[in-house]
């Protein structure tokens, strides 16, 4: 009996064990909506205007803040003030939507995608000035999140 199949087998068992974790790991991030906690690559976004910022800040109530993460990740931590209207479930919260659909609306995630799905979906509603909060315009604390409306 020769000694090849054995080898190859003994061989080949491992790979093929290592190339199913991988592609279960990459199935997974898929699966988990491509969300991981590693950090993301950023995209460059324009700043919001600052003195847009600052008038909610102010507690200028036309101005909205729309945290377009999941219910965990708000619930983890948000800005102050923050109204949660998860990226994929729009239909649900509607209600909490500004009446004026001229008012301003600020919108922010984690990393600018989700919430820019969120603008396209309101700007097909008839919202008209919307803007996504760039990563570097957030101060993300260990329990709570603050605007920059000038960052460095």
């Amino acid at each position: 009996m020769s000694s090849a199949p054995l080898f190859h087998t003994r061989l080949l068992r491992p790979l093929v064990l290592a190339l199913l974790v991988l592609t279960a790991a990459g199935l997974q991030n898929s699966w988990a909506g491509g969300h991981t906690q590693s950090a993301p690559p950023l995209v460059e976004r324009p700043l919001v205007d600052a003195e847009l910022l600052q008038r909610y800040l102010d507690g200028d109530s036309d101005v909205a803040l729309i945290d377009t993460r999941s219910p965990a990740e708000y619930s983890a931590g948000h800005i102050s003030g923050a109204v949660n209207i998860p990226f994929d479930d729009l239909e649900n919260h509607t209600a909490e939507l500004p009446a004026d659909k001229s008012a301003p609306v600020v919108l922010y995630c984690r990393t600018g995608r989700r919430a820019s799905v969120l603008k396209e979906q309101l700007a097909a509603r008839g919202y008209s000035s919307l803007h996504v909060l760039p990563a570097q315009q957030i101060d993300r604390g260990e329990t709570q999140m603050s605007i920059v409306p000038k960052p460095e």
